[in-house]
């Protein structure tokens, strides 16, 4: 298959430095596709997942000088589920990229900054951003899906307690 001109080729920052082609042979997946009407359609260069929504809540022991999380809630449009144990973390994790592995993941909690102390330490962290004693955002990686930490504390200051009379419920 020749190489044909296209606006593609002619974008890249290196199009006015080749001077000789050698060859033009190149794997069929390298192609681009065509639709049923013969015209070049555009292809992204990677597909962005959509991102879903979960609020968390986590329970721990608060005797001595390390908090343990045993308990792991979460709900999102899908449903609700509960992790107990002292992995409860670890089995929400694992919960999430076997149920929904075509989703990019923003977990959000009332007051991240501690919730987040029980997640981080299972995620490959690519980032964590703090203003003093705010929180403000974390992202990392779980195995094979991405996971964003947020605080809906920063939206809404006040106590989880207060909910119900605040929002009439």
């Amino acid at each position: 298959l020749p190489i044909g001109y296209s606006k593609h080729m002619m974008g890249t920052q290196f199009h006015d430095k080749v001077k000789h082609v050698d060859s033009l042979f190149y794997e069929d997946e390298c192609t681009e596709e065509i639709n049923e009407e013969g015209k070049e359609e555009e292809l992204p260069l990677f597909k962005k997942k959509k991102v879903l929504k979960t609020f968390i809540d986590f329970e721990s022991t608060t005797t001595g000088a390390k908090h343990r999380a045993y308990l792991c809630a979460l709900t999102n449009k899908y449903g609700s589920k509960v992790f107990c144990g002292w992995d409860c973390a670890t089995k929400m994790l694992s919960h999430l990229q076997k149920e929904y592995p075509r989703f990019d993941h923003r977990l959000i909690a009332h007051n991240m900054k501690y919730d987040s102390r029980f997640l981080i330490k299972h995620l490959q962290m690519k980032s964590y951003l703090v203003n003093g004693p705010a929180f403000i955002t974390a992202k990392g990686r779980f195995e094979q899906i991405d996971v964003t930490l947020k605080c809906s504390y920063r939206l809404i200051a006040k106590s989880l307690s207060k909910f119900g009379k605040m929002f009439d419920l």
